[in-house]
Protein backbone atom coordinates (compact mmCIF):
# COMPACT_ATOMS: atom_id res chain seq x y z
CA UNK A 1 0.00 0.00 0.00
CA UNK A 2 1.23 3.81 -0.59
CA UNK A 3 3.36 2.18 -2.93
CA UNK A 4 3.33 3.15 -6.84
CA UNK A 5 3.28 0.55 -9.43
CA UNK A 6 6.03 0.78 -12.38
CA UNK A 7 4.32 1.46 -15.83
CA UNK A 8 5.05 -0.86 -18.00
CA UNK A 9 5.30 1.42 -21.37
CA UNK A 10 8.75 2.28 -20.45
CA UNK A 11 11.79 1.13 -22.78
CA UNK A 12 15.23 -0.06 -21.83
CA UNK A 13 18.59 1.65 -23.17
CA UNK A 14 19.36 -1.72 -24.46
CA UNK A 15 16.08 -1.60 -26.54
CA UNK A 16 16.10 1.62 -27.86
CA UNK A 17 19.87 0.90 -29.13
CA UNK A 18 18.36 -2.07 -31.27
CA UNK A 19 15.28 -0.06 -32.72
CA UNK A 20 17.89 2.48 -33.73
CA UNK A 21 20.20 -0.14 -35.15
CA UNK A 22 17.70 -1.28 -37.12
CA UNK A 23 16.32 2.10 -38.54
CA UNK A 24 20.03 2.27 -39.58
CA UNK A 25 20.53 -0.77 -41.49
CA UNK A 26 17.00 -0.26 -43.26
CA UNK A 27 17.80 3.28 -44.05
CA UNK A 28 21.46 2.18 -45.66
CA UNK A 29 20.02 -0.94 -47.47
CA UNK A 30 17.75 1.56 -48.59
CA UNK A 31 19.54 4.15 -50.02
CA UNK A 32 21.91 1.50 -51.53
CA UNK A 33 19.33 0.69 -53.71
CA UNK A 34 18.21 3.75 -54.75
CA UNK A 35 22.05 4.91 -55.28
CA UNK A 36 22.06 1.60 -57.81
CA UNK A 37 18.55 2.51 -59.44
CA UNK A 38 19.96 5.84 -60.11
CA UNK A 39 23.21 4.81 -61.79
CA UNK A 40 20.97 2.03 -63.40
CA UNK A 41 18.49 4.77 -65.30
CA UNK A 42 21.69 7.23 -65.53
CA UNK A 43 23.08 4.10 -67.55
CA UNK A 44 19.92 3.74 -69.45
CA UNK A 45 19.34 7.77 -70.51
CA UNK A 46 22.93 7.57 -71.53
CA UNK A 47 22.55 4.67 -73.49
CA UNK A 48 18.92 5.88 -75.43
CA UNK A 49 20.48 9.35 -76.18
CA UNK A 50 23.36 7.84 -77.75
CA UNK A 51 21.31 5.53 -79.94
CA UNK A 52 18.81 8.57 -80.63
CA UNK A 53 22.19 10.40 -82.16
CA UNK A 54 23.42 7.33 -84.09
CA UNK A 55 19.48 6.97 -85.59
CA UNK A 56 18.99 10.59 -86.39
CA UNK A 57 22.15 10.95 -87.80
CA UNK A 58 21.26 8.64 -90.51
CA UNK A 59 17.74 9.56 -90.85
CA UNK A 60 19.67 13.53 -91.71
CA UNK A 61 22.64 11.92 -94.27
CA UNK A 62 19.70 10.41 -96.04
CA UNK A 63 17.17 13.75 -96.08
CA UNK A 64 20.40 15.81 -96.96
CA UNK A 65 21.86 13.24 -98.98
CA UNK A 66 25.18 14.00 -97.39
CA UNK A 67 27.56 11.71 -95.15
CA UNK A 68 26.83 12.82 -91.31
CA UNK A 69 28.83 11.44 -88.45
CA UNK A 70 29.36 10.41 -85.20
CA UNK A 71 31.55 11.41 -83.17
CA UNK A 72 33.17 9.45 -80.21
CA UNK A 73 35.67 11.74 -78.44
CA UNK A 74 37.72 8.94 -75.87
CA UNK A 75 39.62 11.96 -73.86
CA UNK A 76 37.57 14.24 -73.46
CA UNK A 77 34.34 11.53 -72.69
CA UNK A 78 31.80 12.89 -75.30
CA UNK A 79 29.58 12.28 -78.14
CA UNK A 80 28.55 14.76 -80.54
CA UNK A 81 27.26 15.12 -84.04
CA UNK A 82 28.97 16.56 -87.29
CA UNK A 83 26.82 17.89 -90.34
CA UNK A 84 27.63 19.50 -93.29
CA UNK A 85 26.43 23.17 -93.72
CA UNK A 86 26.54 25.25 -97.11
CA UNK A 87 27.89 28.65 -96.10
CA UNK A 88 28.68 29.49 -99.82
CA UNK A 89 27.15 28.24 -103.27
CA UNK A 90 27.65 30.24 -107.10
CA UNK A 91 25.01 28.70 -109.21
CA UNK A 92 25.94 31.35 -111.78
CA UNK A 93 22.98 31.42 -113.14
CA UNK A 94 22.22 35.13 -112.51
CA UNK A 95 25.69 36.24 -113.84
CA UNK A 96 26.00 39.56 -115.35
CA UNK A 97 28.69 41.59 -116.44
CA UNK A 98 31.69 41.47 -113.40
CA UNK A 99 29.19 39.84 -111.26
CA UNK A 100 28.22 36.46 -110.01
CA UNK A 101 25.31 36.34 -108.05
CA UNK A 102 25.62 34.31 -105.01
CA UNK A 103 23.39 32.33 -102.50
CA UNK A 104 23.24 33.53 -98.54
CA UNK A 105 23.85 37.18 -99.94
CA UNK A 106 27.08 36.83 -101.16
CA UNK A 107 28.30 37.54 -104.38
CA UNK A 108 31.52 37.71 -106.22
CA UNK A 109 33.10 40.24 -108.31
CA UNK A 110 34.84 38.76 -111.91
CA UNK A 111 37.88 41.07 -113.57
CA UNK A 112 40.13 40.40 -116.80
CA UNK A 113 39.37 37.98 -119.83
CA UNK A 114 36.32 36.23 -118.32
CA UNK A 115 32.74 35.82 -119.57
CA UNK A 116 29.24 34.12 -119.01
CA UNK A 117 28.73 31.17 -121.09
CA UNK A 118 24.99 29.44 -121.73
CA UNK A 119 27.07 26.21 -122.39
CA UNK A 120 27.56 25.98 -117.93
CA UNK A 121 27.46 22.47 -116.43
CA UNK A 122 24.10 23.47 -115.31
CA UNK A 123 22.58 26.08 -117.89
CA UNK A 124 25.02 29.41 -117.52
CA UNK A 125 28.84 28.88 -116.36
CA UNK A 126 31.22 31.02 -116.45
CA UNK A 127 34.76 31.07 -119.45
CA UNK A 128 37.95 31.84 -118.28
CA UNK A 129 40.03 32.97 -121.54
CA UNK A 130 43.19 33.91 -119.77
CA UNK A 131 44.01 36.33 -117.11
CA UNK A 132 41.50 36.51 -115.04
CA UNK A 133 40.00 35.82 -111.67
CA UNK A 134 37.15 36.14 -109.57
CA UNK A 135 36.93 37.36 -106.08
CA UNK A 136 34.25 35.70 -104.06
CA UNK A 137 34.79 37.67 -100.98
CA UNK A 138 35.31 37.22 -97.06
CA UNK A 139 34.69 33.31 -95.60
CA UNK A 140 34.51 33.32 -92.21
CA UNK A 141 34.31 29.98 -90.15
CA UNK A 142 32.60 29.57 -86.70
CA UNK A 143 33.52 28.19 -83.59
CA UNK A 144 32.39 24.82 -83.67
CA UNK A 145 32.69 24.30 -87.71
CA UNK A 146 35.47 22.08 -88.13
CA UNK A 147 36.42 21.01 -91.43
CA UNK A 148 36.37 22.66 -94.55
CA UNK A 149 34.59 21.26 -97.80
CA UNK A 150 35.12 22.64 -101.51
CA UNK A 151 33.00 21.23 -104.28
CA UNK A 152 33.08 23.20 -107.95
CA UNK A 153 32.65 21.48 -111.47
CA UNK A 154 35.49 22.35 -113.80
CA UNK A 155 35.69 22.28 -118.13
CA UNK A 156 39.32 22.57 -118.95
CA UNK A 157 40.73 23.53 -122.07
CA UNK A 158 43.94 23.81 -121.87
CA UNK A 159 47.48 21.60 -119.98
CA UNK A 160 48.81 23.91 -118.21
CA UNK A 161 49.71 24.92 -114.74
CA UNK A 162 46.61 26.82 -113.53
CA UNK A 163 44.84 27.95 -110.12
CA UNK A 164 41.04 26.86 -109.69
CA UNK A 165 40.85 28.38 -106.63
CA UNK A 166 42.68 29.97 -103.38
CA UNK A 167 42.06 30.71 -99.90
CA UNK A 168 44.13 33.27 -98.87
CA UNK A 169 44.47 34.10 -95.12
CA UNK A 170 43.70 37.37 -93.90
CA UNK A 171 46.25 39.84 -93.93
CA UNK A 172 48.73 37.42 -96.64
CA UNK A 173 49.01 37.99 -100.22
CA UNK A 174 46.89 35.98 -102.68
CA UNK A 175 50.06 34.86 -104.21
CA UNK A 176 51.42 33.43 -101.38
CA UNK A 177 48.80 31.75 -99.72
CA UNK A 178 49.67 28.68 -98.92
CA UNK A 179 45.47 27.36 -99.48
CA UNK A 180 44.64 26.47 -103.22
CA UNK A 181 43.89 24.11 -105.53
CA UNK A 182 45.38 23.95 -108.75
CA UNK A 183 45.30 21.69 -112.14
CA UNK A 184 48.50 21.06 -113.45
CA UNK A 185 50.32 20.72 -116.73
CA UNK A 186 50.39 16.72 -115.97
CA UNK A 187 46.38 17.00 -115.94
CA UNK A 188 46.63 16.23 -112.06
CA UNK A 189 45.10 18.05 -109.42
CA UNK A 190 47.29 19.45 -106.31
CA UNK A 191 45.72 20.87 -103.46
CA UNK A 192 47.22 22.26 -100.49
CA UNK A 193 46.02 23.13 -97.26
CA UNK A 194 48.54 24.89 -94.52
CA UNK A 195 51.82 22.47 -94.40
CA UNK A 196 50.23 20.03 -95.86
CA UNK A 197 49.86 18.56 -99.15
CA UNK A 198 48.40 15.99 -102.06
CA UNK A 199 48.25 15.54 -105.60
CA UNK A 200 45.96 13.18 -107.71
CA UNK A 201 47.43 10.99 -110.42
CA UNK A 202 48.75 12.41 -113.60
CA UNK A 203 46.52 12.12 -116.92
CA UNK A 204 43.28 12.07 -114.58
CA UNK A 205 41.80 15.43 -115.30
CA UNK A 206 39.99 15.45 -118.85
CA UNK A 207 40.53 18.20 -121.37
CA UNK A 208 36.98 19.78 -123.16
CA UNK A 209 35.11 17.54 -120.22
CA UNK A 210 33.43 18.38 -117.18
CA UNK A 211 34.52 16.85 -114.32
CA UNK A 212 33.27 17.62 -110.60
CA UNK A 213 36.20 18.36 -108.18
CA UNK A 214 35.66 18.19 -104.06
CA UNK A 215 38.72 18.94 -101.80
CA UNK A 216 37.93 18.22 -98.00
CA UNK A 217 39.86 19.06 -95.64
CA UNK A 218 38.80 17.16 -92.35
CA UNK A 219 40.56 18.29 -89.16
CA UNK A 220 38.79 15.19 -86.99
CA UNK A 221 41.37 13.21 -89.59
CA UNK A 222 44.38 15.83 -89.86
CA UNK A 223 44.04 15.33 -93.41
CA UNK A 224 43.37 16.48 -96.83
CA UNK A 225 41.25 14.90 -99.77
CA UNK A 226 40.69 15.44 -103.74
CA UNK A 227 37.92 13.43 -105.34
CA UNK A 228 37.05 13.39 -108.86
CA UNK A 229 33.79 12.80 -110.49
CA UNK A 230 33.14 12.64 -114.41
CA UNK A 231 30.06 14.32 -116.02
CA UNK A 232 27.57 11.45 -115.53
CA UNK A 233 28.97 11.54 -111.42
CA UNK A 234 30.79 8.48 -112.26
CA UNK A 235 33.86 8.45 -109.63
CA UNK A 236 36.87 8.82 -111.32
CA UNK A 237 39.72 9.91 -108.57
CA UNK A 238 40.86 9.87 -105.24
CA UNK A 239 43.84 11.77 -104.42
CA UNK A 240 46.14 10.79 -102.11
CA UNK A 241 46.06 11.53 -98.55
CA UNK A 242 48.35 13.55 -96.83
CA UNK A 243 48.48 13.53 -93.03
CA UNK A 244 48.72 16.97 -91.71
CA UNK A 245 52.30 18.61 -90.39
CA UNK A 246 51.53 20.72 -87.48
CA UNK A 247 48.76 23.26 -89.21
CA UNK A 248 45.82 24.11 -87.91
CA UNK A 249 42.76 25.22 -90.12
CA UNK A 250 42.57 28.81 -90.02
CA UNK A 251 39.36 30.80 -89.13
CA UNK A 252 39.19 33.10 -91.82
CA UNK A 253 39.76 34.05 -95.50
CA UNK A 254 39.95 37.00 -97.41
CA UNK A 255 39.81 36.79 -99.99
CA UNK A 256 38.47 33.51 -101.50
CA UNK A 257 39.58 33.60 -105.25
CA UNK A 258 38.62 31.60 -108.22
CA UNK A 259 41.75 31.37 -110.73
CA UNK A 260 44.43 34.37 -110.32
CA UNK A 261 45.57 36.52 -112.89
CA UNK A 262 49.26 35.04 -112.20
CA UNK A 263 48.70 32.07 -112.45
CA UNK A 264 45.21 32.15 -114.58
CA UNK A 265 42.61 28.82 -115.06
CA UNK A 266 41.43 28.47 -118.53
CA UNK A 267 38.28 26.80 -119.49
CA UNK A 268 34.73 26.55 -117.89
CA UNK A 269 33.76 26.67 -114.41
CA UNK A 270 30.10 26.30 -112.67
CA UNK A 271 28.48 25.20 -109.23
CA UNK A 272 30.89 26.16 -106.79
CA UNK A 273 30.08 25.72 -103.13
CA UNK A 274 32.00 25.55 -100.03
CA UNK A 275 30.67 23.51 -96.56
CA UNK A 276 32.04 23.55 -93.10
CA UNK A 277 31.27 20.48 -90.86
CA UNK A 278 30.08 21.46 -87.63
CA UNK A 279 29.89 19.74 -84.59
CA UNK A 280 26.92 19.97 -82.26
CA UNK A 281 24.80 18.19 -79.81
CA UNK A 282 26.78 17.22 -77.31
CA UNK A 283 26.67 14.62 -74.94
CA UNK A 284 28.86 14.36 -71.75
CA UNK A 285 29.47 11.03 -70.74
CA UNK A 286 29.45 10.92 -66.72
CA UNK A 287 31.38 9.69 -64.68
CA UNK A 288 34.68 10.92 -65.52
CA UNK A 289 36.39 7.18 -65.56
CA UNK A 290 34.30 5.77 -68.27
CA UNK A 291 35.90 3.63 -71.03
CA UNK A 292 35.13 4.08 -74.23
CA UNK A 293 36.27 0.85 -77.08
CA UNK A 294 35.16 -0.11 -80.82
CA UNK A 295 36.20 -2.17 -83.55
CA UNK A 296 37.36 0.72 -84.92
CA UNK A 297 41.01 2.13 -84.59
CA UNK A 298 40.66 6.02 -82.74
CA UNK A 299 42.25 8.44 -84.62
CA UNK A 300 43.33 11.43 -82.54
CA UNK A 301 41.43 9.94 -79.60
CA UNK A 302 38.16 10.16 -81.31
CA UNK A 303 35.63 7.28 -83.11
CA UNK A 304 33.89 8.58 -86.12
CA UNK A 305 30.89 6.29 -86.95
CA UNK A 306 29.85 7.90 -90.03
CA UNK A 307 26.35 6.90 -92.97
CA UNK A 308 26.51 8.26 -96.74
CA UNK A 309 23.70 10.45 -98.36
CA UNK A 310 21.84 6.41 -98.67
CA UNK A 311 22.02 6.14 -94.96
CA UNK A 312 24.85 2.87 -95.18
CA UNK A 313 27.43 2.59 -92.83
CA UNK A 314 30.69 3.94 -94.50
CA UNK A 315 32.93 0.99 -94.89
CA UNK A 316 30.47 -1.52 -95.25
CA UNK A 317 31.10 -3.71 -92.31
CA UNK A 318 29.26 -3.43 -88.75
CA UNK A 319 30.29 -1.06 -86.13
CA UNK A 320 30.21 -1.54 -82.73
CA UNK A 321 30.93 0.70 -79.55
CA UNK A 322 31.06 -0.36 -75.75
CA UNK A 323 30.86 1.93 -73.14
CA UNK A 324 32.43 0.78 -69.42
CA UNK A 325 32.30 1.92 -66.22
CA UNK A 326 34.84 0.15 -64.26
CA UNK A 327 34.23 1.31 -60.50
CA UNK A 328 30.43 0.47 -61.41
CA UNK A 329 30.65 -2.74 -63.01
CA UNK A 330 27.97 -1.33 -65.84
CA UNK A 331 28.57 -1.73 -69.44
CA UNK A 332 26.70 -1.56 -73.18
CA UNK A 333 27.42 -2.06 -76.10
CA UNK A 334 25.52 -0.03 -79.40
CA UNK A 335 25.95 -2.19 -82.91
CA UNK A 336 25.50 -0.51 -86.04
CA UNK A 337 25.13 -2.98 -89.30
CA UNK A 338 26.43 -2.12 -92.85
CA UNK A 339 22.82 -0.94 -93.57
CA UNK A 340 22.90 1.85 -91.01
CA UNK A 341 20.13 0.37 -88.27
CA UNK A 342 21.47 0.72 -84.73
CA UNK A 343 20.89 -1.78 -82.00
CA UNK A 344 21.83 -1.61 -78.06
CA UNK A 345 22.78 -4.13 -76.26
Amino acid sequence: MGKKEQSSYAFTLIELLVVITIIAVVSGVGMAFLSTANKQFGFQATQGEIVSMLRSARSQAITQKEPVSVVFDVVRKEVYLEIRRNIRLWHMEDSTTGKVTGAFGYNAQFTGLIDITPEGRFGRGLSFNGAGEVDCGKLTLKGNETSLMIDIWIYPVSATDQIIFRLTVKGESPADSKYFLMLTKERALTAKFGDIQTTSMRGIVPLDRWSHVRLRYDAFLQNLYIMQWGNLNVWLNEGVVAQMSGTTQAKEYDPVMLSLQDTPYYGKMDEVKISAIVATDLIKLEPVNVEITSNLLPVNDKIKVTFDSKGNLSGDSSVTVGMNWPGNRESFAIVINPSGMVESK
